[in-house]
């Protein structure tokens, strides 16, 4: 069985979460008009990482924070540049409502309540992984080993 590896930063559904994450982020913002920069930290990465996806498909990346919000408005999630799950969204599901001007219920839904929602979906999955192969593996020592590594890492 090959080894999988977990989906990076700026690939499908992961980067589509880091975006709905950065909407919200944004709408809470208490004055728009006022707004100084710098932008909230996961606008930043889900702009980074957008742009990445985009050069590595050879298409056209939105250019700054304001271009990604238009195509969360624009642009219905199926139509963007990215690997997603066929049937992950309706045709015309977007981010941001185009007449509110307010992240969508799907946009809330995607998002996630982390510091970095990217990181937050890669360590779960690592996880995941490693769990499912100890189980394969009928060794749970070994995923009990793993976590005791990660933990004494950390210190």
């Amino acid at each position: 069985m090959p080894a999988s590896t977990p989906p990076g930063p700026h690939h499908g559904l992961t980067l589509l979460r880091t975006i709905a994450t950065a909407v919200v982020d944004l709408s809470e913002v208490p004055n728009p008009g006022t707004f100084v920069l710098p932008y909230p930290p996961e606008a930043q990465r889900a702009l980074d990482r957008t742009v990445l996806a985009c050069l590595l498909r050879g298409a056209a990346p939105p250019l700054s924070i304001a271009d990604l919000m238009n195509w969360c408005r624009d642009r219905p999630v199926v139509d963007w540049p990215l690997d997603l799950p066929d049937g992950l969204a309706d045709p015309d599901d977007r981010l941001i409502d185009p007449d509110a001007i307010q992240p969508t219920r799907l946009c809330f839904e995607w998002a996630i309540d982390r510091p970095d929602s990217a990181s937050e979906q890669i360590d779960r999955e690592l996880m995941h992984t490693a769990i499912e192969r100890c189980r394969a593996a009928r060794s749970p020592a070994s995923y009990t080993a793993f976590r005791r590594l990660l933990i004494e890492q950390q210190k």
